[in-house]
């Protein structure tokens, strides 16, 4: 139980030191494209990626004493965060492939998580709600957002967030 709160004060750290480093790395290198959008675009994955750890992390932790649904959330949790991670890993990276936008970057942790679910269904022979909804959720928010980042209106904040 203490490696949890110790867990759980790493993960404060994150959410409060995340969006500051979506909108500083912007800025250090504004030319680059990633996933098919500039860097610039990209802040809104990243904002978004935070936020769903946070809320993620925050669940698990409200359910701390429904060991099943605690579980789900911190595993959630830790798969809303390797996308970066596995994008960088060559051999899975030539299969997603980094233009291919949100299949790129998020393709890997949610295959992953489809595995799991999967994996879970066959042993346990019982659908996990608690994971099954919150993975479904975290494929339609990465989704969604990707698809957002690259629109006019996005485009526009975020490139008044990277001009600084």
């Amino acid at each position: 139980m203490q490696l949890g709160w110790i867990t759980a004060a790493v993960a404060a750290v994150i959410a409060v030191t995340g969006p500051m480093v979506a909108v500083v790395a912007p800025r250090l290198k504004p030319s680059t494209h990633l996933f098919g959008m500039t860097y610039a675009q990209f802040i809104l994955p990243m904002f978004v990626e935070i936020g769903v750890f946070s809320t993620l992390v925050l669940l698990g932790i409200a359910y701390r004493k429904r060991a099943a649904v605690h579980r789900s959330m911190m595993l959630l949790a830790t798969l809303s965060v390797i996308s970066g991670a596995t994008a960088r890993i060559d051999l899975i990276g030539n299969i997603f492939g980094e233009d291919n936008g949100w299949v790129g970057l998020f393709g890997p942790p949610l295959v992953l998580g489809g595995a799991i679910l999967l994996v879970r269904l066959l042993m346990t022979r019982s659908l996990d709600r608690w994971y099954t909804a919150g993975y479904a959720s975290l494929a339609l928010v990465y989704i969604t957002a990707m698809h957002a980042a690259v629109g006019p209106t996005w485009t526009e904040v975020a490139h008044r967030i990277a001009g600084g």
